[in-house]
Parts: structure tokens; C-alpha cells; sequence
């Protein structure tokens, strides 16, 4: 807005200065209307590009995880068959019941039909920017059991890489890895 109202006073001003002012008139208007769809181009672009890259991370829908903080996924499934995902949760949680969440939460992510062709899942769950849990489930040969807890039947098909040792404590206690 303030760059039309200052074009629009330069226009006014240079229109009461006289003839050789109204030659320059056009040629202000001109690179005024050549902003105008330049930003409109911009703003289109920017619309194209945000839905392709929102359909490359909402292509994998996230939203099961319902107490992360954030969730960054990796969509390598046509490169090597492989997601890797990033949960961020709440500090405040303690270390173990973040990680049962995040686990819990995982059983319904990785059967959802976005993930169709990723033979292996990485999840990596972070507080605080700090990695404390990371556990790699094979997809190929997970399945879903209702009768059981959710955090064990994904265990079950997990291979855990890393875990802080109140994690570990956590999950000796509850019997979920």
C-alpha cells in the first residue's frame, strides 16, 4: 500500500510540474504495472510450490502424532524403500512417557497408505533438540494385533538404534521394549 501511495503523490506531483512531467507519467505507470504481476507471479509461484511441497511432507500425514510439538518426515521411499521421521515433543514431558506416546502413536502412522512402498521406518524422537529415542520399524513385516498394546506389537517389529538410559528405565518398568 505505501508504495502505491507514494507512486500514485509522485504521479500527482510530477503531473503539476508540466509537459515534460506528463511524457515521464507513462513510463512511471508502466514499471508500476509491471510490479503489479510481477508480485502476482511471485504469489502464484509461491502458491505452487507451497502445495508441492506440502503434498511431498503432507503426503505422509503426520497428524497421528497428536502430542508432538513438531514431526519433520523424510521421504525417501522411491530412492531406498525408506521414511525416516523426526517427532519433537514437549520438554515437559517426562523422557518415558514422551517416548511411549511417540511409540504408541507409531502404531497407527505406519499403516496408513502414504507409506505404501517403505519397507523400513525410522522414528527419531527428540526433546528439546537433543535425540533421545530412535527405533527402526520394518513395515514388511509388521502386523497390526488389536488385542495387544500398541507400544508392544511395534516393538515387536522394531529394531531400537538408540535410547537414554531414563528411557530404557522406562521402558523395563512398563514392559513395552
Amino acid at each position: 500500500m505505501k508504495k502505491v501511495s507514494i507512486v500514485l503523490a509522485s504521479f500527482l506531483l510530477l503531473a503539476a510540474c508540466g509537459e515534460e512531467t506528463v511524457k515521464e507519467e507513462p513510463v512511471k505507470e508502466e514499471p508500476v504495472k509491471e510490479e503489479a504481476p510481477v508480485e502476482e507471479e511471485a504469489t502464484e509461484e509461491t502458491t505452487e510450490e507451497t502445495p508441492a511441497e506440502e503434498t511431498a511432507v503432507e503426503g505422509i500425514d503426520t497428524s497421528v502424532f497428536e502430542s508432538a510439538e513438531a514431526v519433520e518426515v523424510t521421504d525417501a521411499i522411491e530412492i531406498n524403500n525408506y521414511v525416516t521421521v523426526f517427532v519433537d515433543m514437549n520438554e515437559k514431558l517426562d523422557q518415558g512417557m514422551a517416548a511411549q506416546e511417540v511409540v504408541n502413536q507409531t502404531y497407527d502412522f505406519i499403516q496408513q497408505e502414504d507409506l505404501e512402498g517403505a519397507n523400513k521406518v525410522s522414528i527419531n524422537m527428540r526433546q528439546g533438540g537433543t535425540k533421545l529415542f530412535m527405533f527402526e520399524v520394518d513395515r514388511e513385516a509388521f502386523e497390526p494385533k488389536d488385542d495387544e498394546p500398541m507400544a508392544n506389537v511395534v516393538m515387536e517389529y522394531s529394531t531400537i538404534d538408540m535410547m537414554s538410559p531414563a528411557i530404557e528405565e522406562y521402558g523395563k518398568v512398563m514392559g513395552a521394549w
